[in-house]
């Protein structure tokens, strides 16, 4: 059955949305509309809508015909159903439509009669030739006027109308526009006389007036307006939208559920009560003076009457809820609702701090009622909570250990009753994704999360890549652009990509020397030669198709087509992706040709059409239905620009933004409230009670949020009630947040300097609350620190913080990630040795490589030998630029290809000769190296001219520098030595190689030249150490070798820098053959126990101290100075844990292992011998050795000089 409605205006007000929600169901199932009449609800935002129907769901067992809407959309309906159809479905006085018709009308003001108005604009809008006004710059000031404009129609439509009839004034007359303004008023007139007579009444104030004066003389509801409207749950509506409701009271009925913090009249204890005062003069009050409670109150005296928290951030709130005292009718129609109680606040006995604080907020109380309210806290009150970290990052890492620990502790509590609110959830959700979303499913640590709010512009693949071709006019076209486009989906679909196919072009694309610009005419308009195309796209095809048809040349004569140089590595049916990425660089050329040119907007949206056909199909049912979205607000914008006349062709970027905006328009559609944890932006209208709140960001810089406003907006200085503000907002969004708050109020920041710990202040929000808190709830403030301490928690800079891990129940740190917890059990590695026995049953072979990265980090082999396990970073850079100058990584590679060629030519030279070649012939090199260098030059790797010059001129120089200190070392060589090998079976493992390309000189002796490509830095001299080693058993067992030399020629990585030298001395096979065994040994036993040495800081403190030994100073500080040397490079080190991962996961605290007996082992047994061969470069001094007794005490390497040294364990 139908009940009859009874028209009028109602409010519910109430602390809880629980409850507004039980006064709109009552309303509904008491009072109900006709049978297939639908609800019309008003919200504020898509979450509020979600709730509302779980909760009318949760009542009613279904919650149908409901027509829930946004307040503007229903007012706009309103208008056109009182006024009739002849109001058009959109304004042209709509902020989008006014922007465009600013665009068009604003100029020609510049340059009219009252141009001296329009100084300012001119001054801003003007370009280096005084022409047409900056388009760009033009659009954004439209843009910015279009949304002043906007607010002044919701919120100064009496100004507008004064400007319309030539009255330029703001609130009274003789409040005159300032000279400086009085432009705004000249364009308001001159965009109403564009608009015309016909049209100049569907202007907000204008449509507003007739719409009041008419709906009043109304008694039924028109057709196309509701019998009852419900507005739920807005913490705040614009006076316009409240005297449509008011006006529609007379055949309507009218039901607004507020959220009121507090159920006595408070309005007197916020800033601006004058003012609101003023404007209430006429109205009822609905609420009473709280007893004893003055109706004016000075300010040196709010602090005895206020709560202190409402006092400071209720503004917003203050001025909606007590402007409804204007409209309200609840006492005059209460009698028509006998089932409804229109005051429905809580009445529930606070359990804890967090509700203590909510029912003073709801009572009104000062600080002085406070103290004396409530008992002393339980100590184990955690109901409000503060966390400071060092970074976003730290932020997520804790409040996933915090949630998991709640569910944990309460196991009622469901993903879906936990808030998780941010600033922006933008800037938040990569870290989300990367804590939250790496948890598979069945893992107990997975929590369930959705993000709403989410921008799809910066976020969505198919935009970004969008965006990108939309900007492609005045883009490098680099690396990463065409590697971005390859990893879009719909892209993929269009032109036919698969995985395989996308992962072998990265390859190709990386190494075919395509870098940027589609073409040497596109590069021209960033100042390139427009004849050359090195390192363009087609630069790169070109090599890439050319090394299909050609393959791989046999001789230089073979590469001389058109000077393009084959990428052989293209073959075979994969070769088919190349033609698939010439596509792609094709329709991107031509796409370029396209964007080049300003067009009017109906030809830009067809080329846009064209654009989305050309790179875009959907690949699934998402981008199908973003594809629609695209297409859809392409069309909406045409219909604007139509509308507001506007034909003057614009650049693309305008083209671009205006297209691209329009996608991320608000809506009640998006996701929110699934059974997931839910995060979200602060957003006001968004006070949905849950169980635990959780608000991260509360740094000072991010929170309240700073909006820079526009100087000309008049508002500013004429404050009125219901004045929208985005640091008011904040402020009263946060009230709402602990509000809503029903067991858990967890505020978060980053409040540490990730670099040096020092302290960033809270949000003064933050700030406040904490300072509430002592002053209301510990009375002796010498103990205010430690109460505040309380319920505060310090985080730790990193999750792997042994802190973390004690298992102490009282401990505030605690985590759930298991795997650092087993990885900080495991520094302790010699409880837990394990035993290893090769794969198969067949014995680890092992080469000289593989004992140069031991020497490196000795716990590499236990990873990548025994669980197969790597740490390299896998290259990703792109390269985006030719190549100016080569970076450490790429010059090494230049110079390891010349050092292959110039000891090739050497050997060569050696084996023709039978003995050293002259100096002089080096010119016969040269020759070969600058066939070398011309094919790189073709190859794209040395840039374009003059660069490849220069780059390929320092390269030759440094590699005949060394090349001449390499044949002066040679001496009387006779032959080349072709091969020496040698080969070793211990118990789990076979050592075997062979030496290449030796020397041997007129006595028999064996010389082992290395050219190296590397600077001379302890690390590079580990591989020739152990080919020493390797040489000089080999040579044991040939008679006619004698005794072996190895001599580097360590090469100059700067163009001021010289070769050097670095020699070692003979030494006997048996020695040799106890160092090489004895790091075999640690190897083996470096696969069951591995240890956190670093080659690096070994050598590091054997240099060190050395060189101080030999200058004099005394041991014992010798030994210190080394130490403190090492601990000097740990700590300026950025990233240990990339530097040195093997070691790092062994052990993080490599401060500690440094100074431990079991380094100073290792150095003694594996690294001395190194420092000792080396000729003429230490002399036969002591070390420290730990077994001799403690920590300082030396003695003479005795074992090691003589062979008999034990394998030391590493």
């Amino acid at each position: 059955m139908s009940y009859e409605l009874n028209p009028g205006l109602v409010v519910a007000h109430s602390d809880r949305l629980e409850n507004l929600t039980d006064v709109a169901t009552t309303l509904m199932q008491n009072y109900p509309l006709a049978p297939l009449e639908e609800e019309t609800v008003l919200v504020q935002s898509n979450g509020i809508a979600q709730w509302l129907k779980i909760e009318l769901a949760k009542a009613s067992g279904i919650a149908s015909m409901l027509n829930v809407t946004l307040p503007a959309r229903f007012v706009w309906k309103a208008y056109r159903s009182i006024l009739g159809n002849d109001i058009p479905k959109t304004s042209p006085f709509d902020k989008d439509r006014l922007n465009w018709r600013i665009m068009r009308v604003l100029p020609p003001l510049l340059a009219g009669e009252h141009r001296d108005k329009f100084d300012a604009l001119a001054k801003y809008l003007s370009t280096p030739n005084n022409a047409e006004p900056d388009q760009r710059k033009l659009f954004q000031l439209s843009e910015r006027i279009a949304d002043l404009f906007d607010q002044y129609q919701n919120y100064r439509a009496d100004w507008l109308d004064a400007w319309t009839k030539g009255q330029f004034h703001l609130d009274s007359e003789t409040e005159r526009v300032d000279a400086e303004n009085l432009w705004q008023p000249l364009l308001w007139k001159a965009l109403v006389h564009d608009i015309g007579e016909t049209l100049y009444w569907t202007n907000r104030a204008e449509l507003h007036h007739r719409f009041v004066e008419k709906a009043k003389t109304l008694t039924t509801p028109p057709a196309g307006l509701p019998k009852r409207v419900v507005v739920f749950g807005i913490s705040s509506l614009p006076q316009q939208t409240l005297e449509v409701l008011d006006a529609m009271k007379g055949f309507t009925q009218i039901a607004l559920c507020v959220h009121n913090p507090c159920k006595h009249y408070w309005a007197n204890i916020v800033d601006g009560k004058e003012a609101l005062k003023v404007a209430l003069k006429d109205a009822k009050r609905r609420h009473k003076l709280k007893a004893n409670m003055q109706e004016d109150i000075d300010d040196d005296e709010l602090h005895l009457h206020a709560q202190p928290l409402l006092a400071a951030w209720g503004k917003q709130g203050r001025d909606y809820i007590h402007l409804l005292d204007l409209y309200d009718e609840t006492q005059e129609k209460e009698a028509d609702f006998a089932a409804l109680k229109f005051e429905v606040f809580s009445e529930e006995t606070p359990q804890n701090l967090l509700q203590q604080l909510q029912n003073d907020i709801l009572e009104l109380r000062p600080l002085a009622e406070t103290r004396t309210e409530w008992p002393a806290l339980d100590a184990n009150d955690r109901s409000i909570s503060f966390h400071v970290c060092h970074s976003v990052q730290r932020e997520i890492e804790v409040l996933h250990d915090q949630l998991l620990a709640a569910f944990e502790e309460n196991s009622k509590l469901r993903p879906r009753d936990v808030m998780v609110m941010v600033p922006d959830v933008n800037v938040y959700a990569p870290h989300i994704d990367a804590v939250f979303g790496r948890f598979e499913v069945g893992d107990k640590r997975r929590i369930p999360y959705t993000l709403a709010d989410q921008g799809q512009r910066h976020q969505q693949p198919l935009l970004v890549a969008l965006e990108m071709l939309l900007t492609l006019e005045r883009s490098r076209v680099t690396q990463a652009d065409v590697l971005g486009l390859l990893g879009v989906p719909a892209i993929q679909e269009r032109f036919g990509f698969h995985e395989q196919e996308i992962q072998e072009l990265t390859h190709w694309i990386k190494h075919s020397g395509a870098r940027w610009g589609l073409e040497a005419e596109q590069r021209a308009q960033f100042g390139m030669p427009i004849a050359d195309a090195t390192n363009s796209w087609w630069f790169g095809l070109e090599r890439m198709v050319f090394g299909y048809a050609a393959g791989r040349p046999e001789s230089d004569a073979q590469v001389r087509w058109q000077n393009v140089e084959p990428y052989h590595e293209v073959a075979g049916l994969s070769a088919n992706a190349v033609g698939k990425l010439g596509l792609l660089i094709d329709a991107l050329t031509r796409w370029w040709t396209l964007s080049s040119e300003s067009r009017a907007l109906p030809e830009w949206a067809s080329v846009g059409e064209s654009l989305l056909d050309d790179f875009f199909k959907a690949s699934d049912d998402e981008e199908l239905m973003l594809l629609g979205k695209i297409r859809s607000v392409l069309s909406d914008l045409l219909e604007v620009v139509s509308e507001s006349g506007y034909e003057t062709p614009v650049e693309l970027n305008i083209f671009k933004e205006s297209w691209l905006s329009r996608v991320d328009q608000p809506s009640l559609n998006q996701r929110f409230l699934v059974g997931s944890v839910n995060f979200a932006t602060l957003m006001p209208m968004r006070a949905i009670p849950f169980k635990h709140i959780y608000v991260l960001g509360m740094d000072d810089k991010s929170y309240p949020r700073r909006q820079s406003s526009m100087d000309f907006d008049l508002m500013q200085a004429s404050y009125r009630p219901g004045d929208r503000s985005r640091r008011d907002d904040d402020r009263y969004l946060f009230l709402e947040a602990l509000l809503s708050a029903r067991e858990k109020f967890y505020v978060s920041w980053v409040g540490r300097n990730a670099r040096d710990n020092s302290e960033w202040p809270c949000s003064v929000l933050v700030a406040q609350l904490r300072e509430h808190l002592v002053n209301g709830w510990c009375p002796e403030k010498t103990k205010a620190e430690a109460f505040l301490a309380h319920f505060t928690t310090e985080h730790k800079l990193q999750a792997f913080n042994p802190a973390y891990f004690t298992g102490d129940s009282a401990n505030a740190l605690f985590s759930y990630a298991s795997e650092w917890c087993e990885t900080l059990e495991g520094e302790t590695t010699q409880d837990k040795v394990s035993d290893w026995q090769p794969e198969d049953g067949q014995k680890l072979r092992i080469r000289i490589k593989d004992l140069v990265s031991f020497m490196r980090q000795p716990a590499e082999p236990f990873f990548t030998k025994r669980l197969n396990t790597y740490f390299r970073t896998e290259e990703v850079d792109t390269q985006d630029s030719e190549t100016f100058a080569f970076d450490g990584l790429e010059s090494w590679q230049q110079r390891s290809e010349l050092v292959d060629l110039s000891t090739g030519w050497l050997y060569a030279e050696v084996k023709r000769l039978g003995r050293t070649p002259h100096i002089d012939s080096i010119d016969a090199l040269s020759a070969v190296l600058d066939a070398h260098f011309e094919r790189k030059k073709r190859e794209g790797v040395f840039g374009v001219s003059p660069f490849n010059e220069v780059l390929a001129s320092r390269l030759k120089d440094s590699t005949n520098e060394a090349f001449t200190e390499a044949v002066a070392l040679l001496g009387d060589v006779t032959e080349v030595i072709e091969s020496l090998s040698y080969s070793k079976d211990f118990e789990k493992i076979v050592f075997s190689d062979a030496l290449t390309n030796l020397f041997k000189t007129s006595t028999g002796e064996v010389l082992q030249l290395i050219l190296s490509p590397s600077s001379e830095k302890p690390k590079h001299k580990y591989e020739p150490y152990l080919r020493h080693l390797l040489a000089t058993l080999a040579a044991r067992d040939r008679q006619e070798l004698g005794r072996v030399t190895t001599t580097v020629v360590f090469q100059p990585s700067g163009a001021d820098k010289s070769a050097t030298v670095v020699t070692f001395s003979t030494m006997n096979a048996t020695r040799a053959e106890t160092l090489l065994n004895n790091l075999i040994a640690a190897y083996q036993e470096a696969l069951k126990a591995p240890t956190a040495m670093v080659g690096d800081y070994a050598m590091i403190w054997l240099e060190t101290y050395l060189k101080k030994i030999s200058n004099g100073i005394e041991p014992k500080f010798a030994e210190e100075n080394a130490l403190a040397e090492v601990l000097d490079k740990i700590v300026e080190s950025d990233n240990l844990a990339a530097a040195y991962a093997y070691a790092y996961r062994i052990k993080h605290d490599l401060e500690n292992y440094v100074c431990s007996d079991v380094f100073m082992n290792i150095v003694r047994t594996h690294y001395a011998p190194l420092i000792r061969l080396i000729e003429g470069q230490v002399p036969d001094l002591e070390l420290p050795d730990p077994r001799a007794g403690s920590k300082g005490e030396k003695a003479q390497i005795e074992q090691a000089q003589s062979g008999t040294e034990q394998g030391g364990q590493a």
